[in-house]
């Protein structure tokens, strides 16, 4: 409740901001909208929430905004739920208090944007999974289901990783179901797709389209490119090159390897040092979540809880990899900060039995060099 509060608070106190560029650019009113999939280039999921909230009358940002506070409640619980299943209770409500106050969860729960939506759809797809990888029961598999469903129509980019997710449990568990669990999104999938095709002749155009963003800010001065920076700021959708061509075809694998790199740098650190742990909190403070944070990541290999949820965030984080080293923000990164607090509590934990440990190796050794003396 203390953290659904304080974003209601931030809200209320942000209230006159001007609304953050990405979200009309989303609204009903801004798209065709002949029927519910004609929003491309948008994917429809987000479009829906504000069409549902525009015939509730709360059509302004501020409405927006404050409404989008709600998605707090689901993704507090499932925050809990998953990180409770992972490792334990302790290191659930670890997790669930930094997520409930840190000022920059609350700021970007405060923006009303699509990753709210999409953090739901990430903990509720991953505790399907954690509780049970097979998806033999109905209701896990629903679960599952409607998660990766929900996820592909609120961002295309989720196919890849949700789809590496259910075929690993199928060969896990050498069954086909998890892989069932793929066929909704896929059929809804298609509708975005099919409408990508009408509208804009390319059904991957709402790919593509970041992909001609993200093509002419890095080539700016190639031939083919804008000439200067002010001409690309035009036109920063100017067709160029599609993600295939830009990706593969304007890169060599060792430069698409090094941009890979360089942007899950970006996305494991550079993200938290400036954006997430720096937002209104001493220094002192954000020095300490830091280096928890790095001790929380690099712990992680020393186990199989660890293990695993490293390796889901970095398949998550897979399709914003390479685009990292172009260009990021932050509010790309929000949805996976549940698994970075998971991790970074569980770090502060192992390191407080380390401590304990040594101390109490230490006190051992101390009375047994007294009884040596007497």
């Amino acid at each position: 409740m203390l953290g659904f509060l304080a974003r209601v608070a931030w809200v209320v106190h942000d209230r006159a901001a001007a609304p953050h560029p990405d979200l009309m650019s989303f609204h009903p009113s801004q798209l065709p909208f002949t029927h519910p999939f004609d929003t491309s280039p948008r994917e429809p999921f987000y479009v829906w929430w504000l069409w549902i909230l525009g015939a509730l009358g709360a059509d302004s940002t501020a409405a927006i905004r404050l409404l989008g506070t709600l998605w707090f409640l689901p993704n507090a619980f499932l925050l809990f739920q998953l990180v409770r299943r992972h490792w334990d209770d302790r290191t659930a409500w670890g997790a669930l208090g930094l997520f409930a106050v840190l000022p920059g969860q609350i700021v970007s729960d405060g923006l009303g944007l699509r990753h709210l939506m999409e953090t739901a759809g990430v903990l509720l797809f991953l505790t399907a999974l954690r509780t049970e990888s097979s998806l033999e029961s109905r209701r896990t598999w629903l679960q599952a289901a409607g998660a990766f469903a929900a996820l592909v129509l609120t961002r295309v980019t989720y196919a890849v990783p949700g789809g590496i997710f259910l075929t690993a449990a199928a060969f896990k568990n050498r069954r086909w179901r998890p892989i069932l669990a793929g066929l909704p999104a896929a059929l809804l999938l298609c509708f975005h797709l099919a409408n990508n095709q009408r509208r804009n002749g390319d059904a991957l155009y709402s790919i593509n389209l970041h992909s001609y963003w993200y093509a002419n800010l890095e080539f700016v001065g190639r031939p083919g490119f804008p000439a200067t920076e002010a001409e690309r700021q035009r036109d920063v959708y100017r067709p160029s090159l599609n993600f295939r061509r830009w990706a593969f075809e304007a890169h060599t694998p060792a430069q698409y390897l090094a941009g890979t790199i360089q942007g899950y740098g970006r996305i494991a650190w550079t993200f938290f040092a400036q954006v997430y742990y720096r937002v209104g909190l001493p220094a002192l403070l954000t020095g300490a979540l830091l280096a928890l944070h790095l001790w929380g990541l690099l712990g992680a290999l020393g186990g199989t809880p660890g293990r695993v949820a490293l390796a889901a965030w970095v398949l998550l984080n897979f399709p914003y990899a390479f685009v990292g080293h172009v260009f990021w923000a932050g509010r790309f990164f929000v949805p996976f900060a549940p698994l970075a607090l998971g991790l970074l509590v569980a770090g502060a934990r192992d390191l407080t039995r380390r401590a304990r440990a040594g101390w109490a190796s230490f006190l051992l050794e101390e009375r047994g060099a007294g009884r040596k003396i007497r």
